[in-house]
């Protein structure tokens, strides 16, 4: 599919693309961290935009830098 295997960092723990939205699970400094981007889909243009959900927990502070870092239209 074109897709090289996820693969763990420094700072995220986990990482999963499924049926096109990927997941992200921070760790270290971004431990409490969740993401998911799921692709917006037009029949004729294809993937048209992205919808970004950030989960935390424990750290408030994760919510702006997770808005500002995964900007989405």
């Amino acid at each position: 599919n074109g897709i090289p295997s996820p693969t763990t960092t420094r700072y995220l723990s986990a990482m999963s693309v499924a049926k096109g939205v990927v997941t992200l699970t921070g760790q270290e400094s971004l431990n409490g961290l969740g993401v998911t981007l799921t692709p917006t889909w037009d029949n004729a243009e294809g993937v048209t935009g992205w919808q970004r959900v950030c989960t935390i927990t424990g750290n408030s502070a994760l919510q702006q830098a997770c808005e500002d870092v995964f900007r989405v239209k």
